[in-house]
């Protein structure tokens, strides 16, 4: 095997050993064909988010939240006045920072909500720790210590609209290596648009968002959602 084949070789076993010490979950939209409403920031708002996480394990405890894919799937397209881009921003912040507004698939004070934990075959029943919310989902102010760690363009849209129904949006928070497949980011048929965010570790009363921003959008596109991370402890170098 070349080095690149190993190294995902590697990761993928890792990943599998970690889902069945029950340290891996996946959440999903309610009901399958119903759809959350997107955001409608036309243009850059360190307020505005996609999607965002949360740890909400206490800020002495020893549980960190690994993010590992993000999958929206469109159900309703938008509308706009003119071409528009699918423009985003990650930031990884040291405090909680949803205020309102989108779904949010679990509630980690409560248990699961259409949340799985993966093979969790007689080990603890510790409820997860991530708090993720969806959609149109406003931010508190930012802190002092942000970080941002990701920018790009996931689409490039045509001038009635800048999505297509059954587009999807798939984010990755892999190593560089793991950039996935290349493919043009228009189009006006339903396409998969992989953008990877690098590895992100989201520390206890933490969060990192997705900000995203679209000129020239006038109505939202809905979606479907999937999603996976990791809750592990970290141990000092």
């Amino acid at each position: 095997m070349d080095a690149l084949t190993n190294a995902k070789f590697l990761a993928g076993t890792q990943g599998r050993w970690i889902a069945s010490q029950g340290q891996y979950f996946k959440a999903m939209n309610g009901t399958p064909g119903s759809a959350i409403t997107g955001p409608t920031t036309t243009s850059f708002s360190t307020t505005a988010a996609l999607f965002e996480v949360e740890n909400s394990a206490p800020v002495n405890s020893n549980v960190f939240v690994y993010p590992d894919f993000v999958k929206l799937t469109i159900v309703g397209v938008d509308t706009t006045t003119a071409a528009s881009t699918f423009n985003y921003c990650g930031v990884l912040d040291p405090i909680l920072r949803f205020s309102s507004g989108g779904f949010q698939p679990i509630s980690p004070e409560t248990g699961p909500v259409n949340v799985l934990r993966m093979n969790n075959q007689g080990g603890a029943t510790t409820m997860p720790q991530a708090n993720w919310h969806f959609g149109a989902i406003v931010l508190n102010t930012a802190g002092t210590n942000r970080l941002i760690m990701s920018r790009g363009v996931a689409k490039v849209g045509q001038t009635t609209a800048l999505t297509v129904a059954g587009d999807q949006y798939y984010f990755s928070f892999s190593p560089a290596y793991d950039v996935g497949a290349g493919a043009a980011l228009s189009g006006t048929l339903p396409a998969i648009y992989r953008q990877n965010l690098g590895v992100v570790c989201v520390p206890p009363q933490s969060s990192f968002a997705l900000l995203t921003w679209y000129p020239n959008l006038t109505a939202a596109f809905t979606f479907e959602l999937e999603a996976g991370w990791f809750e592990m402890p970290s141990y000092p170098a």
